[in-house]
């Protein structure tokens, strides 16, 4: 037997038997206000108790608002008249059940109340709370005969307390009088609470997995305004090994949409897909206003995973995020999904798009670095508009290579350029791009999203591709034969490096629309065990 079943066995045989109500010093008094002591239509006089509270600490405080909850939702009957609460207060007062600040009652106490107001009907429910699930067991119980009416039971997680408190309130409203009274909003927040309960994790995970998870997940929904509620939906990620959705593709999936359904103010829709399509057109097939695409491969540190948030209307990047798990913390199942059958999928392969090529060049780096790298910008957010200044620093002497890459996924090389065509730099010296001696400036040209700058250092002389610094910057543009083969030849040239003589560094800032900035990270997953 569960809690909530010994909870609720424990009021039935008092219930059962009628009991002597006991005298109201303040009854004729009480009963003076009868005339107003309806909140609701002309309907059946019901009065709405606090919640009885077994929890106990911060968790007291909860018993009036789930009654303060219940009290709004039945006020919505028109079969019904709620008794204000200031008559109740004045009768618990008088019966000395006001202890400690709370304002709670037995239910032999709630029913003499009830019946000096003149109430036909009582509400009563009492919380308890098991780890981090708070239980509500409310019941309709009958003045005259003391007879449960209707009874209604659920949990949730404490945080989404109100949330069970209009379900549990609707759906006893909707038991004794018929009346289906919740509004969209509280059905909406009903469902995703729902949805959280009800999802589980694809298979046996760590708890550094679903960690890094919900960190990816994070990462992925930062970006997205405050005042938007998109509807988002997840495309299979791929083995950036192969360029191919594989078994374990269909789990990573179904975990990240696991920790995303958890967001509020965001609707995540389960899509279906072509073959056929690609992901921005199987987006918009779908409806959607963001879509998320990834990929991940097994490195010998552990598993990568990378994801894009991608605007389905103007195909813009509007965040990325990256984590690493390592081989320990991943199912031995997983792990060998993962592994397997590597040969099945080498023949199958195609040749990548640009897209794709530059999530394979964000994603290149050396096993283990020989040197450090760092690059960083004077601030992390920009309207377009904005003067903007790139920084880099190496410990070694090296070649820099230094790449922004767009929202639309075009690339800039800021470095080397017209002004600075000589791309060796010495170690632990920093060098900006513009310098303050410089005769020229840069500006954030947008479009609004999320920018991403790559600095590639090298030990020898290299050139990563040729460069035409005529109009004093080179730039590779997606969606161009001559942007595909850039793209490829700077990925295979990085591939033939050995993991001694380079090493990278990687950063991200976010682009504004101007006049437009808005608070980032406002949404967040919250954390359930």
């Amino acid at each position: 037997m569960n809690n909530l079943d010994q909870i609720f066995s424990c009021y039935e045989p008092r219930l059962s038997k009628p009991q002597k109500p006991q005298p109201l010093l303040i009854s004729l008094m009480l009963l003076g206000f009868l005339s107003i002591a309806g909140l609701s239509h002309a309907g059946e006089k019901i009065a709405i108790f606090d919640c009885q509270d077994s929890v106990g600490g911060e968790f007291s405080s909860y018993a009036q608002g789930v009654a303060d909850i219940f009290i709004d939702i039945f006020v919505r009957s028109s079969q019904l008249s709620v008794l204000e609460r200031s008559q109740l207060k004045l009768a618990m007062k008088e019966l000395e059940a006001q202890k400690k600040g709370k304002f709670a009652v037995s239910d032999d106490d709630a029913l003499n109340i009830g019946d000096t107001l003149g109430a036909t009907k009582i509400v009563v429910c009492k919380q308890t709370k098991s780890r981090n699930k708070l239980s509500i067991l409310a019941r309709i119980i009958d003045v005259g005969t003391k007879n449960i009416i209707k009874s209604k039971k659920s949990k949730a997680p404490v945080e989404s307390y109100d949330f069970l408190a209009d379900k549990v309130a609707g759906l006893l409203l909707e038991a004794y009088t018929g009346e289906d009274l919740l509004d969209e909003e509280e059905k909406a927040n009903i469902a995703k609470m729902d949805n959280i309960e009800d999802l589980k994790w694809a298979s046996n995970k760590s708890q550094a997995w679903r960690e890094s998870i919900t960190d990816l997940s994070n990462q992925i929904i930062r970006n997205i305004s405050p005042e938007k509620k998109p509807i988002l939906g997840v495309i299979p990620f791929k083995d950036l090994r192969f360029d191919q959705v594989t078994p374990f593709s269909r789990i990573l999936n179904e975990d990240i949409k696991t920790i995303l359904a958890r967001t509020e103010d965001l609707k995540l829709k389960e899509i279906k897909i072509n073959e056929d399509q690609q992901p921005g057109e199987i987006a918009e097939a779908n409806g959607l206003d963001y879509y998320v695409s990834g990929s991940y491969r097994m490195e010998r540190t552990g598993l990568e995973v990378r994801a894009r948030l991608i605007d389905t209307q103007t195909k813009n990047i509007q965040s990325s995020a990256n984590i690493v798990i390592e081989r320990k913390e991943l199912n031995p199942e997983d792990l060998a999904l993962i592994d397997k059958m590597v040969e099945e999928f080498k023949p199958a392969q195609k040749k990548k798009s640009y897209q794709e090529q530059i999530e394979k060049l964000v994603a290149a780096k050396p096993y283990k670095s020989p040197f450090y790298v760092k690059v960083w910008t004077d601030k992390k957010k920009y309207q377009i508009g904005e003067k903007i200044t790139f920084s880099v620093k190496a410990e070694e002497n090296g070649y820099l290579t230094l790449l922004d890459i767009n929202p639309q996924g075009n690339i800039d090389v800021i470095y080397p350029n017209r002004f600075h065509r000589d791309n060796f730099i010495q170690a632990g010296v920093t060098y900006k791009v513009p310098r303050e001696r410089d005769n020229f400036e840069l500006s954030v040209s947008g479009p609004a999203g999320q920018e991403r700058i790559k600095a590639i250092v090298t030990l020898n002389k290299v050139s990563l591709l040729k460069l035409d610094l005529n109009k004093g910057f080179h730039s590779v543009q997606g969606g161009t034969t001559r942007g595909l083969r850039g793209i490829q030849a700077i990925s295979k040239k990085i591939i033939s490096f050995d993991d001694s003589e380079w090493a990278e560094a990687y950063t991200k800032i976010v682009i504004f629309e101007k006049g437009k900035p808005y608070t980032l990270g406002s949404k967040k997953i919250p954390i359930f065990e």
